[in-house]
């Protein structure tokens, strides 16, 4: 599980809790610096319906949706630190829904894919001008 400074990231497969492994990645690249970047794979989601939340929040985060091309991301911002939540996006047979808490998908028999990246990246910020695009970048899993 991962736990980050405002809460847990919980994945849940048609309301069942999932106990997922995450993979730490690289914190910093040409295009972000953050304090800790997650990448978290669900298997074999026929048909279903997934849901990643962040969970246990010491206070309502005020969440943004910051979508891109091929990406869904929702973002959520505690004083400075700012955490996004990244899945790729656009894919056939996958309906995105933003929830106030995390994104949720639901994958139907259309999608092709056996395989879904999500990404999990957060950063105390210093310069918010600066860095706020930061997460978006570190939570989009075309980029490792």
């Amino acid at each position: 599980m991962i736990e980050t400074p405002i809460g847990r990231i919980e994945i849940l497969i048609d309301g069942k809790n999932l106990n997922y492994s995450e993979v730490e990645l690289v914190n910093r690249h040409k295009s972000f610096i953050v304090d800790k970047r997650y990448q978290i794979s669900v298997d074999d989601m026929m048909e279903s319906i997934i849901d990643c939340t962040l969970v246990g929040r010491k206070t309502e985060n005020q969440a943004i949706v910051e979508t891109g091309e091929d990406l869904a991301l929702i973002s959520f911002y505690e004083d400075n630190l700012k955490l996004s939540i990244g899945a790729e996006g656009d894919v056939e047979g996958i309906k995105y829904t933003y929830l106030e808490n995390g994104i949720q998908m639901e994958v139907n028999k259309e999608c092709m894919k056996n395989q879904l990246l999500i990404n999990v990246a957060w950063l105390e910020m210093t310069n918010l001008e600066q860095e706020d695009i930061y997460c978006w970048f570190a939570a989009d899993p075309s980029i490792r």
